[in-house]
């Protein structure tokens, strides 16, 4: 089941994506403009992916919506979506980011590196 911190009564989801995109431009220290950009900087796209990742992944926002946002299409959401999710595993950067960015734990998505056997 999805965690969805704005199904309480009374708050509004619109300002609370603009939560999520306002935290994630701060820590990349990048610009909204920037952001919807056609820019493919990592740094950018990080912080599109990261966005679309959240929105996706933890509240009830569709991936036409998630990537609307940062003037994406659905089709790169879902890209982003999986993106994240895999680099969450392998990448202690990346995942230090989003731990701080929206003060979570994630732990428990790191993956063990596979023990290689000689023959």
């Amino acid at each position: 089941m999805k965690y969805s911190p704005y199904s309480a009564p009374g708050c509004d989801k619109t300002k609370f994506k603009d939560t999520v995109i306002d935290k994630v431009i701060t820590f990349y220290k990048i610009s909204l403009t920037e952001l919807k950009s056609r820019n493919k900087h990592a740094a950018i796209k990080e912080a599109r992916q990261v966005i679309m990742w959240y929105l996706i992944t933890y509240t009830s926002t569709s991936t036409i919506i998630a990537g609307s946002l940062v003037n994406r299409t659905h089709a790169t959401a879902i890209h982003a979506r999986n993106t994240i999710n895999t680099q969450i595993g392998y990448d202690a950067d990346l995942r230090r980011n989003i731990e701080t960015i929206f003060n979570m734990d994630l732990s428990s998505k790191v993956v063990k590196p596979k023990k290689f056997v000689r023959i």
